[in-house]
């Protein structure tokens, strides 16, 4: 999954929960493009939380086969 955001969006901080609510990833961003490796991860539903010194944004991830 690779996350692009704007380049003046300050201290950016991904986190993804699962569906019963764990935190299987957190990660301050140190750029505008991050990526990372869901393969290990069981298929499912996920929450992908975006959160900034402005807010935050969640989006809903599918793992399917």
């Amino acid at each position: 999954v690779r996350i692009s955001i704007p380049i003046n969006v300050r201290d950016p901080e991904l986190s993804l929960t699962d569906a019963l609510g764990r935190e299987v990833l957190r990660n301050r961003m140190s750029s505008s493009t991050y990526g990372f490796d869901v393969s290990a991860l069981p298929l499912g539903m996920y929450v992908l939380t975006l959160r900034t010194a402005a807010g935050g944004s969640s989006y809903l991830l599918l793992l399917v086969e």
